[in-house]
């Protein structure tokens, strides 16, 4: 007996030649993909955001760590921390980007004297080193503003300028803020917030009735992990007062004719003010009167009309001196004798 033998048969039979010819081509777009490194955005950097108490890391909630491109323009992503103070920022494009970390009340130490931010470097595969930020509490700064004699003014306006040359450097949106506050009525100024750093601090110039506030300034260095820091900041204070006072034994004609000269009786260099000569006409009964003098001590001139009579060799003669500390009045002068004919 013959057994018949079946043999099967396949319509559209795969050729195995093209099988062997698509193998190799797919294996090598495979070695290639692979060897160019992750695709577009597949960087990843993560890490731990604490404050240190006691040599413990103690985990921060809420902070916010961004990734800024390499030119510091924009942002490229940012991520919050969690309850453990963990972040993560994936889907990074670019291999190369600075990190920044805020959270109110801290600010961070970024190390190696960097201000502007932590520069990470991640590798062609993707992998990106742990980046952890260590955020120390902000400082105080406590200013006690004073005029020249150490007396506290109250309800002063001043600000408090960033001296940083790295800050100036950066955008205008990572730029620290120039702070604007106002003094209590006993001279006392608390500026919470304080990150290291150079400051100027500048008090504005106010005048109120006979009293004028100068401007002035001083700089100050807050060091990292410093908690308070006092300065003293100095404005001069002028205080301007009315001298006033009457001339006897001039004569109606003479005496609307005449002028009073103010001028001060100590040097130059002495005088707080610079305090320059000025004048004053006497009126017809020998008054005269002088507004917005500094306190000081001074001399008093009279200067006659060329006509005259009474002694004296330009540009005057002296009346006597004053001593100005508030308004002065009722002064009384006898004018100088009469040159005999």
């Amino acid at each position: 007996m013959k057994v018949a033998t079946l043999t099967p048969t396949f319509r559209n039979r795969p050729r195995l030649t093209s099988l062997r010819v698509l193998l190799p081509a797919v294996s090598l777009a495979s070695f290639l993909l692979a060897s160019s490194g992750p695709a577009w955005g597949q960087h990843r950097i993560a890490g731990l955001v604490f404050e240190r108490q006691a040599e413990q890391k103690i985990p921060l909630k809420g902070a916010r760590v961004e990734a800024w491109a390499p030119d510091g323009s924009h942002v490229l992503a940012q991520a919050w921390t969690d309850a453990l103070g963990r972040y993560a920022i994936s889907n990074l494009a670019a291999e190369r980007v600075t990190l920044t970390v805020t959270q109110s009340g801290y600010y961070p130490l970024y190390g190696n004297g960097h201000r502007d931010g932590m520069v990470v470097v991640c590798l062609a595969s993707g992998d990106c080193a742990l980046v952890d930020f260590e955020m120390v509490r902000e400082g105080v700064l406590e200013i006690r503003v004073i005029d020249q004699i150490g007396h506290p003014i109250e309800d002063v306006l001043f600000t408090v300028t960033p001296l940083d040359e790295a800050d100036l450097a950066r955008p205008p949106s990572r730029r620290k803020r120039t702070l604007l506050r106002r003094c209590s009525k006993q001279g006392q100024c608390v500026v919470p917030g304080m990150a290291p750093g150079r400051y100027l601090i500048r008090g504005e110039s106010r005048k109120r009735g006979a009293v004028t506030i100068e401007a002035g300034a001083v700089e100050v260095e807050f060091e990292p992990r410093q908690e308070m820091l006092t300065v003293q900041l100095v404005l001069p204070v002028i205080r301007k007062y009315r001298v006033s006072g009457r001339i006897l034994g001039l004569g109606t004609s003479e005496a609307a004719r005449s002028m009073v000269i103010l001028e001060t009786a100590v040097p130059a260099e002495r005088h707080p003010t610079a305090f320059r000569p000025t004048g004053a006409m006497v009126d017809r009964d020998g008054s005269f009167a002088f507004n917005s003098i500094p306190a000081g001590e001074y001399w008093l001139k009279l200067v006659p009309p060329e006509d005259s009579d009474i002694v004296t060799s330009r540009p005057g003669v002296r009346l006597g001196k004053v001593s100005v500390k508030e308004d002065v009045g009722g002064l009384v002068f006898h004018a100088p004798p009469i040159n005999p004919h």
